[in-house]
């Protein structure tokens, strides 16, 4: 991945797959580009919907090995770079996941995933787990 700035708030370094070994991958496709560039713009709004306070990045992009080690779907969005997994020292799980309720039905947030401890948004068509 590039280095710094995707937006105002988010970098390339947040998207990067969390286990190191391709933390520094320097030609991804250029899909992959695009689609956290998207991802980055969607996070932007979530963010200033959570009242403008910063959002930790758990996980963003996921490699093929990492996302089968943390027993991720085959079909993940985070594998494409268009799924973020996110918590917020301001704002509880419950909350951030109201709120992307919200920004989902203005058509902003595609997939909600509501899990206790954080809150997964994509770019993929609206559903709703668990």
């Amino acid at each position: 991945m590039p280095n710094g700035p995707i937006t105002d708030h988010f970098t390339w370094e947040e998207a990067a797959c969390r286990c190191g070994r391709h933390a520094g991958l320097e030609n991804p496709p250029h899909e992959l580009h695009e689609n956290v560039r998207t991802a980055a713009e969607m996070m932007e709004k979530v963010r200033a919907a959570l009242g403008g306070h910063p959002v930790f990045v758990t996980s963003w992009w996921r490699c093929p090995v990492h996302n089968q080690e943390v027993g991720g779907d085959a079909q993940s969005f985070h594998l494409l770079g268009r799924a973020v997994d996110l918590v917020s020292k301001f704002t509880s799980p419950p909350e951030a996941q109201a709120v992307c309720r919200d920004l989902q039905e203005e058509g902003i947030v595609g997939g909600l995933g509501s899990y206790a401890g954080f809150t997964h948004v994509d770019t993929g068509p609206r559903r709703n787990w668990p």
